[in-house]
């Protein structure tokens, strides 16, 4: 197995056997799972199907169509055709126009899917017609958190299991439920690797990322990884674990790492495994912030401010390489809070703004960013 740390793995999630018989039931095709089939009519005449068939109902439904995804104002208009009644028509044409923003964004904010409509609504719609229209499954983006020093055969992953109450009905993310249930169908409390005979089949793809480590060892590196941002930087530091046993005469830059989460007790991961980077001397300081553990909120950000004069230092006088990852919101912060450091530290000798930005065109601040501002 080929892979190099920090990159990234595209996985291609399927939907659960629960939601492939909800899906069916409203549909009216439980008795057509195993039946194959092949697109007829598109609904552009320039669109290409949305995805190859011959396949079976079962597995369009399981590979290719997102059965609790958000809805569209497209697909509204689409779905309006297979009402019955001239009323339901209307009002779901009426929600795919823009006017209607504020209705629709009630039943975004439902979390209402195309299903959910469908069965309200009693609409009868045709199979094919269903697959046009539904939203695509869209492949999820993981950074890897292992080196290959340490893991040569296998891949991790980090992951956080997202769920959600709405209307009484428990939802978990796609991609997260996915690699859940193969987790718990492959693997047990005393078995921490899969057998060859039990091993899942998995479709993913291995896709480079921004991050590479810095061209000399000697450098130090600021890293930046709030909740399962950190999942590189595990990978880097297993890696620089290695290397430091393998290369006991040569001089490594210091790591110091800033990791943020909401509870110590219950969001701190990979608590023993930076315990035991930090003993062995591979991780030279390890800040963590816990956001809901007191009354006054603390970020990574606040924990940056506090070591203003070792990030300064480390910045302007050890030319070290800083690498973030997180949400786009988070990241942003971070960018002026580096920024206002540098120039508060040099008493506006040095624009800090602009220089963050010069940094990150020579590759010293390397991020990898997700989600919305």
């Amino acid at each position: 197995l080929k892979y190099k740390t920090a990159q990234n793995l595209c996985i291609f999630p399927q939907n659960s056997d629960e939601a492939i018989n909800k899906a069916a039931k409203i549909l009216n095709c439980e008795d057509n799972l195993e039946k194959k089939f092949v697109f007829k009519k598109s609904y552009e005449a320039a669109k290409k199907f949305p995805f190859p068939t011959p396949t079976t109902v079962h597995d369009a439904l399981r590979d290719y169509c997102d059965l609790e995804g958000i809805l569209k104002k497209s697909q509204l208009k689409n779905l309006s055709a297979f009402s019955k009644d001239s009323t339901t028509s209307e009002y779901l044409l009426s929600l795919s126009r823009m006017q209607s923003s504020e209705d629709f964004q009630k039943l975004v904010a439902q979390r209402k899917t195309l299903l959910d409509l469908i069965e309200e609504y009693n609409l009868e719609i045709p199979l094919e017609d269903y697959f046009l229209i539904a939203s695509r499954i869209q492949a999820r983006y993981f950074t890897i958190s292992s080196s290959p020093l340490e893991h040569p055969k296998n891949i991790h992953l980090t992951a956080v299991i997202f769920s959600e109450e709405i209307n009484g009905e428990k939802r978990t993310g796609l991609c997260s439920q996915y690699l859940e249930r193969i987790y718990r169908s492959n693997y047990d409390e005393n078995r921490t690797e899969a057998t060859p005979s039990t091993s899942p089949v998995i479709k993913a793809v291995y896709r480079y990322s921004t991050f590479s480590l810095p061209p000399k060892i000697s450098i130090p590196m600021i890293l930046i990884g709030p909740g399962t941002g950190i999942a590189p930087f595990i990978g880097y530091l297993q890696e620089r674990s290695v290397l430091k046993k393998n290369n006991p005469d040569k001089t490594f830059g210091e790591i110091r790492l800033f990791f943020g989460c909401r509870y110590e007790k219950r969001d701190y991961i990979y608590r023993d495994e930076l315990k035991g980077f930090v003993e062995e001397g591979v991780l030279t300081k390890l800040v963590s912030a816990f956001s809901r553990d007191q009354e006054q909120k603390v970020y990574v950000q606040d924990k940056l401010k506090e070591n203003a004069e070792e990030i300064y230092d480390l910045i302007i006088n050890k030319n070290a390489y800083v690498y973030l990852c997180g949400t786009l919101q988070m990241g942003k912060q971070i960018k002026e809070t580096l920024g206002a450091i540098i120039s508060t530290a040099s008493q506006n000798m040095i624009e800090g703004e602009q220089y963050v930005q010069e940094m990150e065109g020579k590759k010293r601040y390397i991020k990898e960013l997700w989600g919305q501002l």
